[in-house]
């Protein structure tokens, strides 16, 4: 490096003690994964360095994205956010009680996170297919949504019937608002087209 040439170019040359500096940046990281993220762990890197590229400094994150919640995007409604979720926005009204008027929900940095299901923990020996059964829910909705059961290589196919670990949590969204209970201790589901406005 040529030094007089490099030291020309900054101010007070060589003696850099104590002179004040304007140089503080800042910057706010806003992150918004999609329905197939959940439970994915993703690695975020920033680097920083002065304008001379005399010093570099790099630092890196783990954002854990968790399962079964989510906040709404700008210009996004509650029904594009449960069609993302293949459910409707009654289903999701139902899954958080406390949210009120489903027509004024904040969205950006004052958001509050929305319940999209809820969190099933697994009993010993229960496979995604019993459990889809159970919950009177597609199996396929079920792998889609918790993209945990397809690590290491299994295939969205043979996840299925993998044996779950007991106590392991699953987001389950079971079609409350798609079910007939006659009241003979059996639910069945609903045609759709007895309940046109549900799609789950």
């Amino acid at each position: 490096i040529d030094t007089s040439y490099t030291t020309d170019l900054l101010p007070g040359k060589d003696n850099f003690t104590g002179t004040p500096n304007n140089y503080t940046w800042s910057a706010l990281l806003t992150y918004q994964p999609r329905a197939q993220q959940a439970g994915s762990q993703n690695k975020i890197c920033v680097t920083a360095s002065d304008e001379w590229l005399m010093r570099t400094t790099r630092r890196c994150i783990y954002i854990t994205t968790g399962t079964c919640k989510a906040c709404l995007r700008s210009g996004q409604s509650l029904g594009a956010l449960a069609a993302e979720y293949q459910t409707d926005w009654l289903q999701i009204w139902a899954t958080n009680p406390r949210m009120g008027n489903p027509d004024v929900i904040q969205i950006g940095a004052n958001a509050k996170l929305i319940n999209i299901g809820v969190l099933y923990k697994a009993r010993a020996g229960e496979t995604p297919l019993s459990v889809s059964e159970r919950m009177y829910w597609s199996v396929e909705r079920m792998v889609a949504l918790n993209p945990q059961l397809t690590t290491f290589g299994t295939t969205a196919e043979a996840a299925k019937n993998r044996t779950l670990i007991e106590g392991q949590s699953l987001c389950v969204v079971p079609p409350v608002c798609g079910l007939i209970c006659p009241g003979e201790g059996k639910c069945y589901r609903q045609p759709v087209s007895q309940n046109a406005g549900y799609v789950a």
